[in-house]
């Protein structure tokens, strides 16, 4: 938490994420450059959105702490790999459940609505897989039509930034305990170009460099 050497990643919502390139990003826009974040988190969960979007946390489990205490309670085996973007798949498993994020922090944008890496790990999973279940925690819209339809794809879970009681929620819902009953608050399209202007706002310029404004020539019926 905060400190003598100033706030810490966790004030700004960017524990997850790879601070560096995020610090740098909004030194960017300070410049006037529109900066990119990548598409995922590649530190752990995300919780909360970033910069003024952060969330004060007194305490919370991960959802792989939390499938860990459920797998403890029912005396089932579970198992797990960070790091490979092809996993091993036991042959016994009656779920596999993937991970996937995409963050977004104050001053700068989400560098797309999908990411190949998430994208393929999906269909990797699902290949071997015959009960794959996503898992996005995402901030805003995330393409999902490279893999939903695969017959191995069994449920899709969109989770946004739950905030601390993330990986309590999300057991409650994957074991049955309580039902679904979100909400989405925007469309799923099928490919970037079906948001339209949406994707690509009015970037500032000319006599309004300093002053950015958009001319909404999508009109008002936009999501």
């Amino acid at each position: 938490m905060p400190n003598s050497d100033g706030p810490s990643a966790w004030v700004w919502g960017m524990q997850s994420a790879n601070v560096t390139e995020i610090l740098d990003a909004i030194l960017l826009a300070e410049q006037g450059i529109i900066p990119r974040l990548s598409s995922i988190a590649y530190n752990g969960t995300i919780i909360s959105g970033g910069g003024s979007g952060a969330t004060s946390l007194s305490t919370f489990l991960s959802p792989f702490d939390a499938l860990i205490i459920q797998a403890d309670k029912d005396d089932t085996q579970l198992y797990w790999d960070f790091h490979s973007s092809d996993p091993v798949v036991v042959g016994c498993s009656d779920a596999c459940i993937v991970f996937g994020n995409a963050p977004s922090t104050e001053a700068v944008d989400r560098g797309g609505l999908r990411d190949e890496y998430t994208d393929n790990l999906i269909l990797n999973v699902a290949r071997k897989c015959s009960n794959t279940i996503v898992v996005l925690h995402n901030a805003g819209p995330r393409l999902v039509d490279p893999w939903v339809q695969h017959p191995n794809v069994t449920a899709v879970i969109l989770a946004h930034l739950p905030g601390q009681e993330t990986g309590k929620a999300l057991v409650s819902l994957l074991y049955g305990k309580v039902n679904f009953s979100g909400k989405i608050p925007y469309t799923l399209a099928k490919n970037e170009l079906d948001y339209g202007a949406l994707l690509n706002p009015d970037l500032p310029a000319g006599g309004f460099i300093n002053f950015p404004q958009s001319n909404f020539s999508e009109g008002v019926y936009i999501d």
